[in-house]
């Protein structure tokens, strides 16, 4: 019987690159439609309440992340990632082959190695049949984009949301300040932080509390994004020292280096839910 390739075959040295991914948009959005082809791995997909988008690609010419990828053709398979993350949970350390017979296959086969290669675990994944709207997101002139360390806006995003508990977050932006406090009009503590943008000659500092903030400002903005969201998109600053927030007043925000688009909440009356995108 001749040698049949499977479909999509595609190994990595270290499993732990996809696990975060896989974990940082399980939550936001359970079921995806993962895209397989010639030029990588990617899914952009909208959460179940319509509020925010979620995209990533991981290209096959990435070849720090890929030992070997191999598809014959591009399709869309079905994943529950919320499974997924229980299937990559003990398996950080180790190499993954990732195999899809054919393309009218039902499941697909994730295998780990360890790293003295003295242990392999395999797991067969079922597919999903997964109605999703196909929905193009609009190439946008935002008003202004600053960008911070990783760890300075995790502490600061944690601080609002866990420990004040807050409602929504306000972001008003100028020339010489990004304001930063909570929205909720119920909320018994009220917080209000004002970073000041760094300039290109001044020292970095030796706390978190003082790495740079740069900011490329376009006009005064003024923009509110619900507290979950951010706590949510959190596990997103895996992926870099640096995380780039970009607005587009009363209209939507990009957070966590354009991995997440969240639109604004439904209170603000210019933009009501059947608008936003």
């Amino acid at each position: 019987m001749p040698f049949s390739r499977p479909y999509f075959h595609a190994e990595m040295v270290d499993a732990s690159i996809l696990h975060k991914i896989v974990v940082a948009i399980a939550d936001v959005v359970p079921e995806v439609n993962m895209k397989l082809s010639k030029n990588g791995i990617s899914l952009m997909s909208m959460s179940s309440d319509h509020v925010s988008i979620v995209s990533f690609i991981l290209p096959s010419s990435k070849t720090a992340v890929w030992e070997s990828y191999q598809c014959l053709g591009e399709m869309c398979i079905g994943l529950d990632f919320k499974s997924l993350c229980q299937v990559f949970k003990k398996h950080n350390n180790n190499s993954l082959a990732i195999t899809l017979k054919t393309e009218q296959s039902d499941d697909i086969n994730f295998v780990f190695t360890s790293s003295d290669g003295k242990h392999t675990t395999a797991y067969t994944v079922k597919l999903l049949g997964i109605d999703a709207e196909a929905f193009v997101t609009p190439t946008q002139e935002y008003e202004c984009v600053f960008q911070m360390s990783s760890s300075r806006w995790t502490k600061l995003c944690l601080h609002l949301a866990n420990d004040l508990k807050c409602d929504s977050v306000r972001f008003l932006i100028t020339a010489n300040e990004i304001l930063i406090e909570t929205g909720g009009s119920e909320e018994i503590v009220k917080c209000s932080t004002t970073i000041t943008p760094t300039t290109m000659d001044e020292p970095e500092g030796d706390d978190d509390d003082d790495d740079p903030v740069y900011l490329d400002y376009a006009m005064n903005t003024n923009a509110f994004i619900g507290a979950k969201y951010l706590k949510l998109f959190l596990k997103g600053a895996a992926f870099s020292d640096q995380i780039t927030v970009s607005i587009i007043r009363n209209y939507h925000s990009d957070a966590v280096c354009r991995i997440y688009r969240i639109a604004p909440p439904c209170r603000q009356r210019n933009y009501p839910c059947s608008q936003k995108k």
